[in-house]
Formats: structure tokens, sequence, C-alpha cells
């Protein structure tokens, strides 16, 4: 597994920008409820 290729590539910046968000979605379980709201329809939670 090359580092070079994956750090140049643009897929490779996204998954860490997810993964981080992931940690914070973790970390903050208000924020991930809150993306789940806007993402999820209201009949879903309902």
């Amino acid at each position: 597994m090359s580092n070079t290729q994956s750090s140049s590539s643009p897929g490779h910046i996204y998954r860490t920008l997810v993964n981080k968000f992931w940690i914070l979605d973790w970390r903050s379980r208000s924020l991930s409820e809150r993306l789940l709201d806007l993402f999820r329809p209201r009949r879903d939670i309902n």
C-alpha cells in the first residue's frame, strides 16, 4: 500500500474528513442527531 498515492488521491482526503467528523460525532451525540435529522425525513423519526 503506497501512502503517497493514497494521500494525493481526493478520495483519501474525503475519507479522512469523514473519519474526523465521525469521531467528532461520537463525542457530540447532539450533533449526530441533528445531522441525522437533516438527512433523514421527519416521517422516519416518527
